[in-house]
């Protein structure tokens, strides 16, 4: 019975279902819990969504791609994530199209010119990567990239950053900066 409804087309709400249960958990716990715990806690909880979300932006759990690509919009303005989920998205799929190329953003990076061993460690985080593309986003440099979209996202991100202050809840704002920035920071650039 298991093994045919994991065939089935109704599978997906796995995937659904997993990604609402920890986005409920996870705002539950950014406004009901101590900084002590949800900082931890909401880090394992924002990696587990996004590896969630990486199935989204490759398309799998809904049949129509635009779907899946408006769940991953979605998740990016809610999570405060300021269009850094639709950098991912762009250059981890260009990535896949270009493998091992010059075309593939990670041989991009891997191959630029080293400097200073401090400068180079600084710059090696997915944080300060997805930083320094935006420039090139914007000014039409990485044509994968949708500006469009990624204006998107960040306005969407500052519409959810709005509506927690309007809501007398500046506090889930900070939690959710410092827990992206951490999470971004360390444990998806340990990948």
């Amino acid at each position: 019975m298991i093994e045919a409804f994991l065939k089935s087309r109704h599978a997906a709400w796995i995937t659904h279902g997993s990604l609402l249960i920890l986005t409920a958990v996870y705002f539950s716990l950014l406004t009901w819990a101590p900084i002590w715990l949800a900082f931890p806690t909401g880090v394992l909880i924002a990696h587990r969504i996004g590896v969630l979300l990486h199935d989204y932006l490759h398309g799998i759990p809904f049949r129509n791609y635009r779907t899946n690509h408006a769940v991953v919009g979605f998740y990016d303005g809610l999570l405060l994530m300021f269009a850094t989920l639709e950098m991912f998205r762009a250059t981890h799929l260009a990535h896949h199209r270009w493998l091992n190329t010059v075309g593939d953003p990670a041989c991009e990076i891997a191959n630029r010119q080293k400097t200073t061993r401090l400068r180079d460690t600084l710059a090696a985080p997915e944080v300060v990567q997805y930083l320094s593309y935006f420039w090139d986003v914007l000014t039409g440099h990485k044509p994968y990239v949708r500006r469009n979209r990624v204006l998107l996202g960040a306005m969407l991100s500052t519409v959810t950053l709005g509506a927690w202050c309007v809501s007398g809840r500046p506090d889930v704002v900070w939690k959710m900066l410092a827990i992206n920035l951490f999470t971004v920071g360390v444990p998806v650039s340990l990948r």
